[in-house]
């Protein structure tokens, strides 16, 4: 509540609060509330610590469980594999040295077709073994093993090339001579030694394999045997909290029925001092109606100030527009005719600057014709708002005189008015206006403070579509009716507004442009509210423009019969 202007009212001293309420606070005072126990906390950072080591170890012996699962189906399907491969090598070797045999035996090419299918097949489960293995103890092995094998096949190649020649008994004599057999025993020996490392490979994964689960088993049982440690000093904390709340239950019983004495033996005191209070709240209500009249004075200002803020531009325009006008080159032209008025003719005609001139001078006029068409613009925005500027004060004068007073009013001329008030500045300012009005009946309600609403709302609009910097600035005026009540909206698609100043703009004294005041918004909600109704706001945010909704009470139809 604002405080009454300087002078004679501002002398008046509102009265002091009776005697009977200081008796009242020193008994709410000398009231006690007796100790609730030791206050023992709720033990949460035990409980989150055990929840958290609780999910920590389970999630751990989950992963290490699926990891060790995992790990085992791996080798398992290696070992299996590895042990087909190793067959499967035996078998293929064989497979050739008899084919490459039966080739030089009977001198048909189709063992040498059938040695090269299996060749290839041999070549890749060799690689595929040694992919699956690791053989660093066995390296010199392998190294014998292979070389015996490029020997055989260098044989087997020659006992080949003899047959297609058609000497399958030279073929024969390779195939089956010492240095072949040889050769062989090297090479199955070597891949005796291969299969060898290989089973001992697998042999050592498997212990490997036996020592995690071993190790995993025991962390498990280390693990559980600590959850339970730090599940029992939970809920150790846990009972000590229980037993905490129990005695503060019994203490707070007991401080309730002392404070319900006490409280009936205030509400006895507060009844016996209703009276005085009410002369009291008498007395406020007046200075109220005193700030009331000083912030209507205030109301006016604000609207007369929103037409000066135009009328200031427009004088500035004007102002500008005559300091840098081009009415000087006009005196110099004016100058140069006069020197030359003997030889006009011949200056005009032969001289390069007297060539020029008319030109000049026609250029001269289109500017100055120019700057006169918008000085005569601005002038007439100038004039316009200066007829606003009367026509603002004769509706503060005409509605001042029946201020305080309801009567019929068709609300959808009252919004038209509030719009007319600040239709000039809307034009400077490229707002568009969009007039959504439906029907309603008349109302009963004072024209004067609705009117102050609705020409700030308007304002505050206009102000919210300037400081988007949009070029498409909008504003719409609806007029609904519904559930008793009429409600008079006007939505800009400006600055919008936050969601945090959402429950603050209607505070006194708030405000978030730089040349605000921040009663305007204040005022108007508290006229709302003297009004029966309410002024409510709402926005998406940020740059989403603003709604602002005006919703005053309906009377039933009786009330005009």
């Amino acid at each position: 509540m604002r405080l009454p202007p300087e002078g004679e009212n501002s002398q008046q001293e509102l009265p002091s609060a009776p005697a009977g309420l200081n008796e009242i606070l020193h008994a709410l005072n000398n009231t006690t509330i007796p100790e609730t126990g030791t206050g023992t906390p709720f033990p949460v950072r035990w409980l989150a610590i055990g929840l958290v080591l609780t999910t920590v170890v389970l999630l751990t012996m989950l992963w290490s469980t699926f990891d060790l699962f995992r790990n085992v189906t791996t080798v398992q399907l290696r070992n299996l594999r590895l042990q087909e491969l190793s067959g499967r090598v035996v078998h293929l070797d064989e497979v050739l040295t008899m084919s490459a045999r039966m080739a030089a035996t009977t001198g048909d090419l189709q063992w040498e077709r059938r040695y090269r299918q299996f060749e290839s097949q041999l070549d890749a489960v060799i690689k595929e073994t040694l992919q699956l293995t690791i053989l660093s103890e066995s390296a010199e092995a392998t190294k014998q093993t292979d070389a015996a094998n490029l020997k055989l096949v260098d044989m087997e190649n020659q006992a080949f090339a003899l047959v297609r020649a058609g000497q399958p008994g030279q073929a024969k004599l390779i195939l089956f001579s010492e240095a072949y057999e040889a050769q062989k025993k090297i090479y199955a020996e070597g891949i005796v030694r291969l299969v060898q490392h290989i089973q001992e490979d697998l042999a050592a994964s498997q212990r490997d394999k036996r020592n995690q689960a071993l190790f995993f088993v025991t962390a498990a049982m280390f693990s559980i045997v600590f959850l339970c440690v730090t599940w029992l000093l939970v809920w150790s904390k846990l009972h000590r909290w229980r037993a905490d709340q129990a005695t503060n239950f019994a203490a707070l019983a007991k401080a309730e029925g002392a404070l319900q004495i006490a409280n009936d033996d205030l509400e006895k005191r507060v009844k016996e001092r209703t009276e005085q209070l009410e002369q009291v709240h008498k007395q406020l209500l007046e200075a109220s109606r005193k700030a009331g009249m000083a912030e209507v004075a205030t109301g006016v200002l604000h609207n007369v100030g929103n037409v000066l803020n135009s009328v200031n531009v427009s004088a500035t325009l004007v102002a500008e527009r005559i300091s840098k006008s081009k009415v000087s080159g006009l005196s110099r032209a004016a100058a140069l005719l006069q020197e030359h008025e003997l030889d006009l003719g011949a200056y005009l005609s032969s001289d390069l600057r007297g060539k020029l001139l008319p030109a000049y001078l026609l250029q001269l006029s289109e500017h100055l014709q120019a700057d006169q068409e918008a000085s005569v613009k601005e002038l007439n925005f100038l004039r316009q708002n200066i007829d606003h500027i009367k026509v603002i004060v004769a509706m503060q004068q005409t509605f001042a005189t029946a201020s305080g007073v309801e009567e019929r009013v068709n609300v959808r001329e009252l919004l038209e008015d509030s719009l007319r008030m600040d239709m000039s500045s809307l034009i400077r300012h490229g707002v568009e206006v969009i007039h959504e009005i439906d029907e309603v009946p008349l109302i009963m309600l004072d024209k004067h403070k609705t009117l102050q609403i609705l020409v700030n709302l308007v304002s505050n609009a206009r102000h919210a579509c300037d400081d988007s910097g949009r070029t498409d600035k909008r504003l719409t005026l609806r007029l609904t009716s519904g559930d008793g009540r009429v409600r008079l909206s006007v939505t800009d698609n400006g600055a919008g507004i936050p969601a945090e100043n959402l429950t603050r703009i209607f505070n006194h004294g708030f405000t978030t442009r730089k040349d605000g005041h921040g009663f305007g918004l204040h005022s108007g909600a508290l006229a709302a509210k003297e009004l029966g109704g309410s002024l409510l706001a709402q926005s998406d945010g940020i740059g989403l423009g603003a709604t602002f909704t005006l919703e005053l009470p309906l009377p039933p139809p009786e009330v005009f019969a």
